[in-house]
Parts: structure tokens; C-alpha cells; sequence
């Protein structure tokens, strides 16, 4: 049975201490102590030791603390300091930091503060 959170924020932190992600959303609930977590219009971030940030919106995320695992659906935005993703579905990997888009997509990737941009959109 799962049961709403009066705080929907949601925080998977690394073992090693490597990273931290926290995800924020209007709606939140909760399948157990540590999810699966379901959440609707939600914002986020995950912070890497020596990387720059990663910003994430999406009307609607699955977040799995045990596996560390995202599931990101609709209007999915996802920022780092050298590339944005625009996509209808995102599945996103904590640990490896590995984005999986499908579903309609648009990468813009920006090489430094001073290249232009280069935009590749998928059907």
C-alpha cells in the first residue's frame, strides 16, 4: 500500500560519498521506507564530487532508492554545465550517471562557455 508523504522530497545519497540527488515534487508517495517513490511535477539535482551540477524537471518521476535508479516522464528538462536534454522520457542511472532518453528528444551540447551550440532533436 502506498502512502503519501507530508514532505515530497526525496534523497539518495552514494555510499561512497560520491554523490547526492535530491528530487523535490508537488505530490509524493512512498511504497516503503526507501521507495519506490512516485512523484508528480518534480524538480531535482544531482551533485557529483568534481562535476558540475545536473538539473532535472519533469511532470512525473519514479525514484528507487535502493537500485539508485530514475525514471523521469513528460516535459523532461535535464541541465549540466555542457549539455541540455529535452525528451518525453528519461531513464537516469545515479551511480554511472548514465541518461537513457526515448521518445522525442532534443540534445543541445555546448563544448565551452564561448562555442556555439549544437542542437541533434530524434523523431
Amino acid at each position: 500500500m502506498r502512502q503519501e508523504l507530508s514532505q515530497p522530497t526525496v534523497s539518495v545519497a552514494d555510499p561512497a560519498g560520491r554523490w547526492t540527488f535530491t528530487m523535490e515534487a508537488a505530490r509524493a508517495t512512498a511504497a516503503g521506507l526507501h521507495g519506490p517513490y512516485e512523484m508528480e511535477r518534480v524538480t531535482g539535482v544531482h551533485k557529483e564530487t568534481g562535476r558540475p551540477d545536473v538539473l532535472l524537471s519533469a511532470d512525473k518521476a519514479r525514484v528507487d532508492e535502493i537500485s539508485r535508479r530514475v525514471a523521469l516522464q513528460g516535459s523532461v528538462h535535464i541541465t549540466s554545465a555542457a549539455w541540455q536534454l529535452q525528451a518525453d522520457r528519461v531513464d537516469y542511472n545515479l551511480d554511472s550517471g548514465e541518461v537513457v532518453a526515448t521518445g522525442r528528444t532534443k540534445w543541445t551540447l555546448t563544448e565551452s562557455p564561448a562555442a556555439p551550440e549544437q542542437s541533434r532533436q530524434s523523431p
